[in-house]
């Protein structure tokens, strides 16, 4: 078993502790990759002949991001039309009796065009929501929930219901998982996906939610008293995180 130490809860506490009271309860882990886009923009003089040779679509990204994870940066020219001006590198070389302007192929115009200079950066995800518990008990379950490299497949959910294991059985029913109840996990969890949907910089994304089963029971004996938690890991031991005093 591994125990993670909390507020007032340590390893030693554990022979003192009665428990009763007990929950069911699922925390919802909400684990990915989100493609971030930044960028920056400034006006270019170019000749004609550059501005047909510059970039003006974005380039092909992965169908998914695990065949997408290393930082991209890239320019293109914008969709505006670029504006035609005298070439200011001309009106230096023309004081002298023989000119060749290569900036704008000696003709004496330049194109001025705005140019985005872009950058994608894939952000790994880890997000941890659960249902009603105390305030430490919920730190220190999160912190070792955060420190899973591997989620196991078994644990997956569907936000809308569909897909294996889906946590909403019935409309009457309280959302739950193998009877585990979700409580405000899921709806923290759905909201979050929402966020990712509408957030300008995230341009694409891939997060996926497990449910996490959670055995929650108080200890309110004269020894000790606080509240645990325990749920089991996927080499399968067991974690006990709490929070208490005596």
């Amino acid at each position: 078993m591994r125990i993670d130490p909390g507020i007032g809860f340590s390893p030693e506490h554990l022979p003192r502790v009665v428990p009763n009271n007990e929950k069911r309860l699922a925390v919802v882990v909400a684990s990915g990759m989100v493609l971030k886009r930044s960028s920056w923009s400034k006006v270019e003089e170019m000749s004609a002949a550059v501005y047909e040779r510059m970039p003006s679509a974005r380039p092909k990204r992965a169908a998914n991001l695990a065949g997408n994870l290393t930082k991209t940066s890239y320019r293109l020219l914008d969709v505006a039309p670029p504006e035609q001006k005298t070439c200011t590198h001309c009106a230096v070389l023309r004081q002298t009796e023989y000119y060749s302007c290569n900036h704008c192929a000696s003709s004496g115009k330049i194109l001025h065009a705005v140019m985005h200079y872009v950058t994608e950066t894939p952000v790994p995800v880890r997000k941890i929501f659960s249902p009603a518990m105390p305030h430490d008990v919920k730190l220190s379950t999160s912190r070792v929930l955060a420190q899973i490299q591997s989620l196991p497949d078994c644990l997956l959910v569907n936000s809308d219901g569909g897909g294996r294991d889906s946590p909403y059985r019935s409309k009457r029913e309280a959302p739950s998982f193998h009877g585990h109840l979700f409580g405000r996990a899921m709806s923290g969890a759905k909201k979050f996906l929402t966020r990712l949907e509408r957030m300008p910089t995230a341009v694409q994304f891939e997060v996926r939610l497990f449910a996490w089963p959670i055995l929650l029971f108080d200890s309110r004996a004269t020894e000790w008293s606080g509240t645990l938690a325990m749920f089991l890991l996927p080499d399968g031991r067991a974690c006990l995180t709490g929070s208490g005093s005596g």
